[in-house]
């Protein structure tokens, strides 16, 4: 992202650096730290860091420059065009980018799709992302959606039963390649996966394990059911993406 204030409150182009907000969940080491040299991460396991963020509550803030210390949304508020292009408003900043640490293995989980967050989340969207892995242990995989033929409730039983390689696509990983998840698309990748995930602003996810990511204790047998079923109400059936390759980069 690109602006400075050149007259008045119009703005030119420049390097708009942002603050970033880690997160350390259950499933994070110390990869974006050590393998990909970011500074400024918290000393411990960081599972992500938010790169640009709009997110409510965890939004970015201008780091440096003419806009030091005004937050990303506001940005947004007063420069709609020259940030993201001629005829374009909108209330925030419309994209979410992450490094993901994945050094254990992320939740099986899905994020509604717009007309669902609409729907069932009070949202006005919901999340479809896209993975470019950067780095990723021989025999890494991910899960991304149904298999051909499940239906819904054999899917449901099986999340039930924490069976998800009898409902789930398991994908090969490998450096440099990159995934496009529709919403709705149940999914999870690790462990030691190294993922740069670009997405729509947007927090919603609906999980289907026993265990919460925050700090790995244990989810309730009601808490449970009534998880999985607002995830059968959200999740796309259908959805089978596969890894294209991406930027071509050297492994190792």
């Amino acid at each position: 992202m690109s602006t400075h204030r050149t007259g008045g409150n119009r703005p030119g182009l420049s390097p708009l650096r942002l603050t970033v907000t880690a997160r350390s969940l259950v499933f994070g080491g110390h990869a974006i730290a050590r393998r990909l040299g970011k500074t400024g991460v918290p000393d411990r396991s960081v599972a992500e860091t938010w790169e640009c963020s709009d997110v409510e509550g965890a939004g970015s803030v201008v780091a440096d420059g003419p806009l030091a210390g005004v937050p990303l949304r506001q940005v947004v508020a007063d420069h709609p065009e020259a940030l993201m292009g001629a005829g374009w408003s909108g209330p925030y900043f419309p994209v979410l980018t992450k490094f993901i640490d994945a050094a254990g293995t992320l939740p099986v989980h899905l994020h509604a799709d717009d007309e669902t967050a609409r729907r069932l989340e009070g949202q006005p969207h919901g999340k479809t992302e896209a993975w470019h892995i950067l780095d990723a242990a021989p025999g890494a995989t991910a899960l991304c959606g149904v298999k051909e033929g499940v239906t819904a409730d054999r899917l449901r039983a099986a999340l039930e039963a924490q069976d998800f390689d009898a409902v789930l696509r398991r994908l090969p990983v490998r450096a440099g390649e990159t995934l496009y998840v529709p919403g709705g698309t149940p999914h999870s990748f690790g462990p030691d996966t190294l993922v740069y995930e670009i997405e729509q602003t947007s927090d919603i996810q609906q999980h289907a394990m026993r265990w919460n990511m925050e700090d790995g204790s244990p989810v309730g047998d009601a808490e449970f059911g009534a998880n999985l079923d607002m995830l059968m109400r959200q999740v796309d059936l259908e959805t089978r993406p596969d890894f294209t390759p991406g930027l071509s980069i050297a492994v190792g």
